[in-house]
C-alpha cells in the first residue's frame, strides 16, 4: 500500500490516480472507485508520465517514490 504526500509536481486527482495504480488497481477499477472513465484514468496516466519525464508505469512509480510524492507503507501481521 502507498501514502500520498501532497505536495509536488502532480494535480490532486492524478495523486489520486497515481495510488490506485500503485496499489496495482486497472484502470476500469479505478475508474469506478473515482466515478471517472477508464478512458481518463489512462489520459491522467499518460499526463504523470509525461510530467515526470517517466517511461512506463513502474518507472512513474519508482520516480515517485524517490521523489517523496508516495511513501511505502508496510503492515506486519503477527
Amino acid at each position: 500500500m502507498y501514502m500520498i504526500n501532497k505536495k509536488g509536481p502532480l494535480t490532486e486527482r492524478q495523486m489520486q490516480v497515481l495510488k490506485l495504480i500503485a496499489e496495482g488497481k486497472k484502470s476500469n477499477e479505478i475508474g469506478l472507485e473515482l466515478c471517472i472513465s477508464p478512458r481518463t484514468v489512462e489520459r491522467h496516466a499518460i499526463d504523470m508520465r509525461m510530467r515526470m519525464q517517466a517511461k512506463n508505469l513502474p518507472h512513474l512509480i519508482s520516480i515517485c517514490y524517490q521523489k517523496g510524492l508516495i511513501e511505502l507503507k508496510i503492515k506486519y501481521r503477527g
